[in-house]
């Protein structure tokens, strides 16, 4: 299924109808159905996340709500932080969430007992305060965080930053693509947890451990955001302000 979620403050799950699931038809020509609408909350939703088993999401809004429901459509768990809330995002082993909030700060959730067991403090300035991305590796060490003047790491066994990269640091790459000042838009580990890629500019690769550059690929415009795809993540998508969705892959020698 496919699930959205929009500032009307419901979610709607989407399942392709019956006579469109043949393999091989195209996306674009197939038919969608909506299967069920949620109505959980009462602000706008800001942050969709699905759990490691596939078979439950969670939804924020902005008013500080969250909500963990099935595929079916039912909301099991209701709970709530006291911020308000611009990202959210499953832990690998599924007991656990990270919620970026708009006042700066990233939580980290027990989520059967709604309670919350770290502040993350990654405001890097009065200016940049939101959280517009939060992702974790899949050891479950590792998290990373983003708002537009910074991308951090960091080592959840310390609560301490493990790295961090400003538009400065990304200068020294070259020059940026975006008119005005680097802004960062997303950070993603691919799934062995050994590479981080940044979106910013262009889209920034590197190694975790060293935190050594691999690559610097241009993705036509400022990159709004990316996702590795492929076997063993070997590859990356990239969607830009130039409206134009990319993918990169190794080259093959």
């Amino acid at each position: 299924p496919i699930i959205t979620a929009s500032s009307d403050k419901t979610i709607r799950i989407w399942a392709p109808k019956p006579n469109n699931t043949d393999e091989g038809v195209a996306v674009r020509s197939m038919g969608w159905t909506k299967t069920h609408i949620i109505k959980a909350h009462s602000a706008e939703i800001v942050g969709l996340s699905t759990h490691p088993c596939g078979q439950y999401f969670v939804s924020a809004a902005a008013d500080g709500s969250w909500a963990i429901h099935s595929m079916g459509g039912q909301t099991i768990i209701n709970g709530t932080i006291d911020s308000p809330i611009s990202q959210v995002a499953f832990h690998p082993d599924g007991m656990f969430m990270g919620v970026g909030t708009a006042d700066g700060y990233a939580k980290i959730v027990d989520i059967k007992q709604k309670q919350v067991l770290a502040v993350l403090d990654v405001a890097s300035a009065e200016d940049f305060k939101s959280v517009t991305g939060l992702h974790f590796s899949e050891n479950g060490y590792y998290f990373a965080t983003t708002n537009s003047h910074e991308v951090a790491v960091w080592d959840l066994r310390k609560q301490k930053k493990a790295h961090s990269w400003t538009p400065s640091d990304l200068a020294q790459e070259g020059e940026g693509e975006c008119p005005e000042s680097i802004v960062f838009s997303d950070a993603r580990f691919d799934n062995s947890g050994k590479y981080l890629a940044l979106a910013a500019d262009k889209i920034h690769v590197f190694k975790v451990k060293g935190w050594h550059t691999m690559a610097v690929l241009s993705g036509g415009g400022c990159v709004k955001t990316i996702a590795w795809v492929g076997e063993n993540s070997a590859e990356i998508i990239a969607a830009s302000s130039d409206n134009s969705l990319r993918t990169f892959a190794p080259v093959q020698e």
